[in-house]
């Protein structure tokens, strides 16, 4: 009774599944969004200092075409969700 009264029930029960991918699929759509401004800001920036985006993408050839597209998403996702953790209600 006592519990239930300070709503100590809410804070001790699992979290749904709502709350956890609302903020995943908001920090995924801020990531998506922002990915082709980086891709500007890379051709720029290879542009004006003179390195390949090509080895920027692949992460000096380690990685394929695909997969470093995948895991610079992956890389982008995090200050992403903490963005989101931060300004979304």
């Amino acid at each position: 009774m006592a519990g239930e009264q300070l709503g100590l029930d809410r804070v001790l029960s699992r979290p749904s599944w709502d709350s956890i991918s609302r903020p995943l699929v908001l920090a995924a759509i801020v990531d998506t969004l922002c990915f082709p401004a980086l891709a500007i800001l890379a051709l720029f920036g290879g542009a004006m200092f003179g390195f390949s985006v090509h080895s920027l993408m692949t992460f000096g050839g380690a990685f394929g075409d695909l997969a470093g597209i995948a895991l610079w998403w992956a890389i982008g996702l995090v200050p992403a969700l903490v963005y989101t953790a931060l300004c979304a209600p």
